[in-house]
Order: C-alpha cells, then sequence, then structure tokens
C-alpha cells in the first residue's frame, strides 16, 4: 500500500490535540493510546532479559509513536516485548484506521470532526 499523506497526519495531530484539551491529557499519551488500538501496527518478540533495556531504549529513538510494553516471557530469562510502529511508518489503510480511531473517541465527547463526507473524500486520495 502506498504511505500515508501528511494531510492524513496533520489531521491526525489536530484530533489528537483536540482530544488533549478536552481530556486535560497529554498529547503524546493520546497518541500512543490511539495506536495500541488498532491493528497491524505491532511486532511481538522474545529478548533475553539482559537484552530488553537496550531494545527498548534504542526503540523509542525512532520517534514519538515508537514505544515498547514489555511482560514476562515463558521462559525463565526471556521477556515478551510488544514492539509498536509511529505513524510515520503507516500506509493508507494503517492511517486511515488511525484516524478513524480518533475520530471515533471525538465524536464520544462531542468534539467536532470532519463531516463524514469530507472525510470519505479526504481518505479517498489517501487510497
Amino acid at each position: 500500500r502506498r504511505r500515508r499523506s501528511m494531510d492524513a497526519n496533520a489531521y491526525a495531530w489536530t484530533l489528537i490535540d483536540q482530544l488533549a484539551a478536552t481530556l486535560n491529557r497529554d498529547k503524546l499519551d493520546i497518541y500512543r493510546e490511539a495506536i495500541r488500538g488498532i491493528g497491524g501496527v505491532s511486532d511481538i518478540v522474545m529478548v533475553s532479559d539482559r537484552a530488553v533495556e537496550q531494545l527498548v531504549n534504542g526503540w523509542r529513538h525512532n520517534g514519538a509513536g515508537w514505544f515498547a510494553e514489555t511482560m514476562p516471557g515463558r521462559q525463565k530469562g526471556v521477556t515478551t516485548v510488544v514492539l509498536y510502529y509511529g505513524s510515520s511508518v503507516y500506509d493508507t489503510k494503517q492511517m486511515s484506521d488511525l484516524i478513524d480511531h480518533l475520530v471515533q473517541d471525538c465524536k464520544a465527547l462531542d468534539i467536532e470532526t470532519m463531516t463524514p463526507e469530507k472525510l470519505a473524500l479526504l481518505m479517498e486520495e489517501w487510497r
């Protein structure tokens, strides 16, 4: 699929900003929660316990949306790490899913978003 457009990214951050202002929360937290809420934007890896910190810290250097969550592995000395990708590498489908997620959150809080018609036109341009 084609990569997401800068217009899509700008609209996503507009929605994130509106949610942050309404909820009095950090924009990065809202962004990361939205990323968690969509599929196909993470990988799960098993890592030696001694390598977890280096992996997680290195992953975060890719950008604001690049984060990791850890949980105990099934084997002793191994940690399960979920690596989330930031929207800078999303294709049009993934970006549309992220924006749909954010729009639904905004609607639940009566935050104005693009009309469904305008949003459909914008998404069609991305595709």
